[in-house]
């Protein structure tokens, strides 16, 4: 019995999962998970066994779309900081230097939908790994418009 609950709420986890992975796709990440998370969390009541075992299986489920959801909201924001950058003057990539984690700031807010212990963990860590992203970035495009600028003045 205890096998095919786990084997079945595995499942359920995975359904849930795909569909949300599959929706929250596109611009505008924070208004298609508000739109659609109510409905999954919905989805959660088709888990089986004890109240124990489906618990575990919705904070499983909630963890793993916050996974999604902050991978998902991050790379947005790289796209839109990449070609923001590529059209400014190379003062205007230098001021991003001082200015790049108020970006951050402004559009990678924590989602206090996902209640799990963890989310928080989730999101600080994938907070991180897109600063490092964003300077890494702005470094490389900075470079660029330098010798762009070297290049010409050098013609």
């Amino acid at each position: 019995e205890r096998f095919v609950v786990r084997k079945t709420n595995i499942a359920i986890q995975e359904w849930i999962l795909d569909e949300y992975e599959n929706k929250i796709r596109g611009d505008r990440i924070t208004v298609r998970h508000d739109q659609i998370w109510p409905d999954l969390r919905s989805e959660m009541r088709f888990f089986v066994g004890s109240q124990e075992d489906e618990r575990a299986s919705s904070d499983i489920v909630v963890k793993k779309a916050a996974e999604v959801y902050y991978k998902k909201l991050s790379q947005a924001i790289l796209e839109t900081f990449i070609s923001s950058c590529k059209e400014k003057s190379i003062e205007e990539v230098a001021k991003y230097f001082t200015a790049y984690h108020e970006c951050i700031d402004d559009d990678f807010r924590l989602n206090r939908n996902f209640n799990v212990q963890e989310n928080e963990a989730i999101w600080m860590a994938e907070k991180h790994v897109l600063q490092d992203k964003l300077l890494s970035i702005l470094c490389e495009v900075f470079e660029e418009k330098m010798r762009q600028k070297k290049n010409c003045s050098i013609l």
